[in-house]
């Protein structure tokens, strides 16, 4: 997978030939996330976008309320997780649908790791339950 200033690519891995290329609503700042053959991207028009992995058909977008975003979603299970807007998304993959959002989010890349998801705050580190949202550790650094 590569991406560019509007449009992100796919090359096949063994011979490096182009199998097909999506354009996006604008440069696409983040690094992409692949789960269940999905692929997410972040764009500079506030977009997380989804794309059918094989095809690039473009499958739904949740459009932030934040500009010039640069955070990579995470995947886990069918489930992408976006912080953006001050809360911390849940979607469906498939179907782009909101699951949960927990407020306060965090305004970093998230991690998972046995149904936890992680982010960073300017302050600290929450953690969440990925099935619920609900908040399991608020941490600040002294």
């Amino acid at each position: 997978m590569q991406y560019s200033i509007s449009s992100i690519y796919c090359f096949a891995t063994v011979t490096g030939a182009k199998l097909w290329v999506a354009p996006t609503g604008n440069f696409v700042y983040s690094t992409p996330a692949v789960d269940n053959g999905k692929v997410y991207i972040i764009s500079g028009d506030r977009k997380l976008e989804a794309f059918n992995v094989a095809t690039g058909a473009h499958l739904w977008s949740f459009t932030s309320k934040v500009e010039g975003l640069n955070i990579s979603p995470a995947t886990a299970n069918g489930v992408v997780y976006y912080p953006s807007d001050g809360r911390l998304y849940a979607f469906d993959g498939t179907t782009g649908k909101i699951l949960w959002r927990a407020v306060p989010g965090a305004g970093y890349a998230p991690a998972i790791a046995n149904g936890i998801i992680y982010t960073r705050t300017d302050g600290g580190l929450m953690a969440f339950n990925v099935k619920t949202g609900c908040l399991l550790v608020l941490s600040y650094s002294v």
